[in-house]
């Protein structure tokens, strides 16, 4: 499997579902704005994940990998307009909490903030009656509760295999791997997460052609031994 090609195949067509979708739009809502930036933030820690991958470094992937998986689902499941803006806000909340503690530490290098931001953050969410967690409409209070919610069990699966180096409690795990490697000079191979990566941003991509309406447009195909899309 040639993974530079496959990248490349993916970087078109990401390119060219936007090309259709919003380019020609006189104002890019808040809806499109989410969207863009989920897929782009996936697929660059998709492109990062596969660089690691063929330089034999694998430490890292998981936590680049796990971040892929649902949150484009759960906001164009319904009432995406909603959803999307409670994401923007939630970005801005956690922005505006670690400029605030930052601010405590380094008072006199810190730039003041607008306070229309500072108001903004106030604000309530819209779709989640969680106070600090913006996915939490349909009664699901955590990715987990998410992942069941939308029957996505192989996903769910990985993002929770995946948990322990994004939590950093996979420290022996990881210590006994170095010292495979240096010991018995076996090559360590955890692959397997590069494959799962690209399923996952076919996904996303082959919801973003629905979410836009672009089978007339867009020729979409899903090949298994490859995860790769051809348009």
């Amino acid at each position: 499997m040639d993974l530079n090609n496959i990248i490349s195949e993916l970087r078109e067509a990401h390119y060219r579902i936007y090309k259709h979708s919003v380019e020609n739009k006189q104002n890019i809502n808040t809806l499109d704005q989410s969207l863009i930036f989920l897929s782009s933030n996936a697929f660059l820690e998709l492109k990062s994940l596969v660089l690691l991958v063929e330089n034999k470094a694998y430490h890292g992937t998981y936590s680049l990998c796990r971040s892929m998986f649902i949150y484009m689902r759960y906001i164009l499941e319904k009432d995406s307009m909603n959803r999307a803006e409670d994401f923007q806000l939630s970005n801005l909340k956690s922005w505006i909490e670690i400029y605030e503690k930052t601010k405590k530490m380094y008072p006199e290098q810190m730039p003041h903030i607008d306070k229309n931001e500072l108001n903004e953050c106030k604000k309530p969410f819209i779709s989640s009656k969680d106070k600090y967690k913006w996915y939490c409409a349909s009664g699901t209070n955590s990715i987990s509760r998410l992942f069941k919610y939308f029957k996505e069990d192989k996903y769910g699966y990985y993002y929770m295999k995946y948990s322990g180096e994004t939590h950093g409690n996979d420290s022996i795990t990881k210590f006994l791997d170095t010292f495979k490697l240096n010991d018995d000079k076996e090559q360590y191979d955890n692959s397997e997460v590069v494959y799962i990566a690209l399923e996952a941003f076919c996904d996303i991509l082959k919801s973003l052609i629905d979410h836009y309406n672009l089978k007339e447009v867009v020729t979409y195909s899903n090949i298994n031994e490859e995860y790769t899309v051809k348009l």
